[in-house]
């Protein structure tokens, strides 16, 4: 039987109280029983074994094992994407979180059609990824940038990639063979205005996927796939 799992921020070892929304989902929504196996992580790369010892209406009692720690990778993964419509924007989050990026950071531009999610909603739908996937460490959420602010970024010493369709290299063309901190900028649907690809291009290397138009959800899961594939 799978364990569940529950995201608990002050995690530490012996008994804990969960309150709140994980309370309701596992007292209401799955209506666990006390002696139930659960496992909490919390969020920064900690984990434990736990087992329910109560479960009342308002909260739950857990009696938390011994700690483990997942390593921080050496490298990281930033994503610096404009928001798709609707639930897609969920299912972006969900997918880059599930494949490890570090940081995401909501992109701004001439053409985006859809506003970036609030804060509260980047951290509950990364949240319900970690749970299903098994990550023990969330990503963290950069405050909305522009194209501008990502060519600084990259400027500064990131390795900056820009998926694109125009004439431009394969991903394994352009990444180096050790891997190093990247940073990654998708754009909207209706794509970068001019004056946007000047800037992005000066300081970020442009690369093609595949020969076709990938929508941002798309493009921000094959190009982290492809990345960890390369230099896994």
């Amino acid at each position: 039987m799978r364990r569940i799992r529950l995201y608990v921020p002050d995690l530490r070892p012996g008994s804990l109280v969960i309150q709140g929304d994980e309370h309701t989902h596992l007292a209401r929504v799955l209506r666990l029983k006390p002696g139930a196996a659960v496992q909490l992580f919390d969020g920064q790369g900690r984990s434990a074994p736990g087992e329910l010892s109560e479960v009342e209406r308002r909260q739950s009692q857990v009696e938390v094992g011994a700690l483990s720690e997942v390593p921080q990778r050496a490298w990281r993964l930033a994503a610096l994407v404009a928001t798709p419509k609707a639930k897609r924007a969920r299912r972006l989050i969900e997918a880059l979180t599930e494949l490890g990026v570090d940081e995401i950071t909501p992109l701004v531009t001439a053409r985006s059609e859809a506003k970036p999610p609030r804060p509260d909603e980047l951290k509950r739908w990364a949240v319900e990824a970690c749970k299903q996937c098994w990550r023990d460490r969330l990503p963290t959420f950069g405050d909305p940038t522009t194209p501008e602010g990502a060519a600084a970024r990259a400027a500064a010493g990131e390795l900056g990639l820009l998926p694109d369709t125009v004439d431009a290299p394969a991903l394994k063309s352009v990444l180096p063979a050790a891997p190093q901190d990247v940073l990654f900028v998708i754009g909207p649907e209706g794509g970068f205005s001019d004056a946007e690809r000047g800037v992005l291009t000066e300081s970020l290397r442009p690369l093609s996927l595949c020969p076709t138009v990938l929508r941002i959800e798309t493009v921000a899961q094959a190009l982290v796939g492809a990345i960890g594939a390369l230099w896994s």
